[in-house]
């Protein structure tokens, strides 16, 4: 990470200072060597509707496609989608199907407010199905072995999706490939959560406090959970289109 890379610099310098006498200021540091900016610091970038769509139809697993669509519909980051358990999904929640997701304090990043979501019908369909032999408090989307290492099962999540990036790469869709100025591409994992967030938007009179606010951006939250649950539902119905392209008369 960034922070870590300025640190190991800073030990390099107090080495080189105690082994050889060398002092190299913080200036000619920052002449020659450029740490990147740090992810988290960085607007996330988003995926289109289209990109979407060709990474989730390029994924083979079938939990995996499923939790792809959980995140497209929640906006949840990696870390919170594999702890999701069936404990937390209220299945018919409306009368249309859509289902009521809620991320209590424990996954939530942060830990300070739990979160609720939505889920699209058709969404809602497949993971209850994906779900059905589950007991209550099993992750749905991913199988632990027998462990609780969520963290592991993160990183194998998310090279599982740069590998789908760079197959798509390959057959010439050069969009996959675009950069940051630091050298880390441009579509990750959080593009994801990026698109929840624009989709919500878009669907809200372009209000970017609700986008922000549905997937958990501390910023926003506050104005977001203020709401009842049928204003906050009813944010979610008017973003459906933008998130899936369907529209029905």
């Amino acid at each position: 990470s960034p922070n870590a890379q300025k640190t190991n610099l800073g030990i390099i310098r107090l080495y080189l200072r105690a082994r050889t006498g060398v002092r190299i200021s913080a200036e000619d540091m920052s002449e020659k060597i450029t740490i990147p900016v740090d992810e988290n610091e960085r607007e996330e970038y988003p995926l289109t509707l289209e990109q979407f769509q060709q990474i989730y139809d390029k994924t083979t697993i079938l939990r995996r496609k499923v939790k792809y669509l959980f995140m497209r519909d929640t906006g949840c980051r990696t870390i919170e989608s594999i702890q999701i358990t069936k404990k937390m999904i209220e299945f018919g929640y409306d009368k249309s199907g859509i289902a009521r997701v809620k991320m209590p304090k424990k996954i939530v990043k942060g830990k300070t407010k739990s979160r609720i979501n939505f889920l699209t019908p058709e969404t809602a369909k497949m993971v209850k199905q994906l779900s059905e032999n589950l007991d209550e408090n099993s992750p749905i989307f991913v199988d632990l072995n027998g462990t609780s290492n969520f963290m592991m099962r993160k990183a194998i999540e998310v090279h599982a999706f740069w590998n789908t990036r760079e197959t798509l790469v390959k057959e010439g869709f050069s969009e996959f490939a675009e950069k940051h100025e630091s050298g880390t591409r441009k579509i990750l994992m959080h593009s994801i959560r990026a698109f929840t967030a624009t989709a919500i938007t878009k669907g809200n009179s372009n209000n970017e406090s609700l986008g922000h606010g549905y997937i958990g951006h501390k910023k926003y939250l506050e104005q977001y959970i203020r709401r009842t649950e049928a204003e906050q539902l009813e944010i979610f119905k008017n973003a459906i289109p933008f998130l899936t392209g369907i529209t029905k008369e």
